[in-house]
């Protein structure tokens, strides 16, 4: 005995649609799947929505916490290319053997360190993704060690001894694990007196170097 629990229901408008995708140039990335996703977006009032296919589905991992970027790198396939704009990933990425694309919008000099396969306008970035893995290059050694050396160990730089904002905050006392912000940092400077900033502007001056 066959108990129905539910039908489907078909009508001409259904097949019509259904026909008019046929024959559509495009099956799977036509101007009816952008039509979706925009009425997705409007009826769960989500600013982005991308469909995917069962096939994209078996290689999309969604995480539920966060993890630090080398346990997921170690775990990944060094033909896995790399496609993000946060520094730290990229330089855990290139110091295990990723090949890595950018945006050349990034935080070294492009055009003096060869880091990651870099484009600065859509059109050189729809080329880039259309490369194989093989095409893509590898970071450069010598820039790869370049850019650590400056980055973690000049003094002028980021939270170093001479770095700007660690002047900023030795000037306040805040301390090592003072959690600052630009926004608040330049409200504490407006309280300051003319002479204290007159000392502060001179302190930071003196640590200036041309790059």
């Amino acid at each position: 005995m066959r108990i129905r629990y539910g039908s489907h229901t078909i009508d001409g408008t259904d097949v019509k649609s259904i026909e008019s995708v046929l024959k559509n140039d495009f099956l799977t990335q036509g101007k009816h799947v952008k039509k979706f996703e925009n009425a997705l977006k409007i009826k769960f009032g989500s600013k982005y929505c991308s469909v995917l296919s069962k096939k994209n589905l078996d290689n999309l991992t969604i995480l539920n916490k966060s993890y630090f970027n080398a346990d997921l790198l170690k775990n990944l396939n060094k033909n896995t290319i790399l496609i993000s704009h946060h520094s730290n990933v990229f330089l855990e990425g290139i110091y295990m053997g990723f090949k890595c694309i950018s945006s050349s919008a990034t935080f070294w000099d492009v055009k003096k360190l060869c880091l990651a396969n870099t484009w600065s306008n859509k059109y050189e970035y729809k080329k880039i993704l259309n490369k194989s893995w093989k095409q893509l290059k590898y970071s450069n050694n010598n820039d790869f060690n370049s850019l650590v050396k400056d980055y973690f160990y000049n003094d002028y730089n980021l939270l170093g001894k001479k770095y700007y904002i660690t002047n900023i905050l030795s000037e306040f006392k805040f301390g090592k694990n003072f959690n600052y912000n630009l926004k608040k940092l330049h409200h504490e400077c407006s309280k300051l007196k003319m002479d204290k900033k007159k000392k502060l502007i001179k302190k930071i001056s003196k640590n200036i170097y041309e790059v």
